[in-house]
């Protein structure tokens, strides 16, 4: 699952905080991030032999002020 913040975060560096929680988990479920910056993130929720599964999340992420994409 690919998360793109709209507008993207100033801050803070490398990225804002992500918590994830995982609707209907099995036991030993466990979101693994291969991408995570000011820009968004990209997770695949594994079960406990570090399979991919599929599931339903809700996710929060916090952060400060919005990206700058202009040139002055």
């Amino acid at each position: 699952l690919s998360v793109s913040y709209s507008p993207a975060f100033k801050g803070p560096l490398p990225s804002p905080s992500v918590q994830i929680t995982i609707e209907d988990a099995a036991s030993g479920d466990y979101p693994e991030f291969s991408v995570k910056n000011v820009d968004g993130f990209t997770v695949v929720i594994k079960d406990s032999g570090g399979n991919p599964v599929e599931r339903v999340i809700d996710y929060q992420a916090k952060g400060f002020g919005r990206k700058n994409t202009s040139v002055i």
